[in-house]
């Protein structure tokens, strides 16, 4: 039996039903490219990717973190994540005015 990799597990989260195999932002599907697994929240005692030593050993961890909890989680492209967490860096007033910026942008 070949050992697991990072794409396989990845892949197998994204086929997930809840899922789609698509970016929860622009709904296009994972080919090629992998998606990025976002948390949506974690939980107190919940090790986070800098806590690992190796991207397959967190992403084994992740998918039964995943399995357990789909709802803890998104799939979002490598763009939307990038884009999310710089948006995030943003604090809650000035992050609604600049949206609001952009929605009065033509």
């Amino acid at each position: 039996m070949k050992a697991d990799s990072v794409k396989s597990i990845k892949k197998r989260i994204a086929e997930m039903p809840l899922y789609g195999n698509q970016c929860f932002v622009c709904e296009v599907r994972f080919g090629r490219k992998m998606p990025v697994i976002h948390h949506l929240w974690y939980e107190d005692n919940q090790k986070k990717y800098s806590d690992y030593s190796s991207q397959l050993e967190y992403h084994i961890d992740l998918e039964r973190d995943v399995q357990n909890n789909p709802k803890q989680f998104m799939l979002l492209c490598n763009k939307h994540h990038v884009a999310l967490h710089r948006l995030k860096r943003f604090g809650s007033a000035n992050r609604y005015r600049l949206l609001q910026a952009e929605r009065m942008t033509a």
